[in-house]
Formats: C-alpha cells, sequence, structure tokens
C-alpha cells in the first residue's frame, strides 16, 4: 500500500465526502475505499474510451476485404437495406 498526498478543489472534495457518506456511513476506510474505486472506474473509463477511439478509426479507414475488394461502412449499409 503507497500513500500519496494530493492537492484537491475544496468543493470538489466536500462533495465526494459527502457522497461517500451518504454511501458507506463513516465506517473506518470508507474513504480510502472509495477513493480507489474512483481511481479504477477512472481507469476503466479511459481504457473505454481508447477501444472506442480505435474502433472508430477502423471505421473510417473501411472495414473488411472480401476477395481483395473492400468495402466501406456506406457500401455495407447499402446491402443491408
Amino acid at each position: 500500500m503507497v500513500k500519496i498526498t494530493v492537492n484537491v478543489n475544496d468543493e470538489i472534495l466536500n462533495k465526494f465526502i459527502e457522497v461517500v457518506k451518504m454511501k458507506f456511513g463513516e465506517k473506518e476506510g470508507m474513504f480510502e475505499k472509495s477513493i480507489e474505486m474512483a481511481m479504477k472506474r477512472w481507469i476503466d473509463d479511459q481504457n473505454q474510451t481508447e477501444i472506442a477511439e480505435r474502433q472508430i478509426a477502423l471505421m473510417r479507414k473501411g472495414v473488411g476485404t472480401l476477395n481483395g475488394r473492400k468495402f466501406n461502412r456506406e457500401e455495407i449499409y447499402e446491402h443491408l437495406n
């Protein structure tokens, strides 16, 4: 376990503490656990954003090939309708 010191906007910290107390009460260790949960959530969000951006880039380039012929998104939609 690592101990860190950070500077946080007072208003954001007070809102965070209020939400932690509403959710968990004032149980020992809940503030630290909530910080860890928030950090994990942020990491997951960043990973999902990166995955989505890569997929969008692939779609913009055009998707798939069939016998050497490339299809773009518009052509695929035309064949579906």
